[in-house]
């Protein structure tokens, strides 16, 4: 239950934006900060590595406690997290 409520609130986040793009007087995505395109873009990139693990399952389970998934989230994560914050 908790996977579906992470990828369905991100969805519904997104179709919130469609709305307010339709509704916006003016171009809504010309006046959104390269802070917030890029911090959407990594949210976008982390949800899809995700929902490929969850598709993709090795067939033999081993014996290293983190995965690939897991060393791309928190990798993407963390330099997500240092472009954001440098000043």
């Amino acid at each position: 239950m908790a996977v579906s409520n992470l990828f369905g609130s991100n969805i519904f986040n997104i179709a919130i934006l469609g709305i307010c793009d339709l509704v916006y007087p003016g171009n809504l995505w010309a006046n959104i900060s390269g802070v917030h395109i890029f911090t959407a873009v990594v949210a976008m990139v982390m949800t899809s590595v995700a929902v490929v693990r969850l598709i993709y399952r090795a067939a033999r389970p081993t014996r290293i406690y983190i995965t690939w998934d897991g060393l791309a989230l928190i990798s993407l994560y963390m330099g997500g997290m240092y472009v954001i914050y440098r000043s």
